[in-house]
């Protein structure tokens, strides 16, 4: 059975402190970077 969690992560941009909040998926393999990108 196929588990999964989606939930808001801070991503920091760079070196100036900038953050954005985006939703990712998690899966019992990890996150689901393609998603992310």
């Amino acid at each position: 059975m196929l588990n999964s969690v989606c939930i808001e992560a801070n991503i920091k941009v760079d070196n100036t402190g900038t953050k954005i909040s985006l939703p990712v998926i998690v899966t019992q393999d990890g996150l689901l970077k393609s998603y992310l990108d």
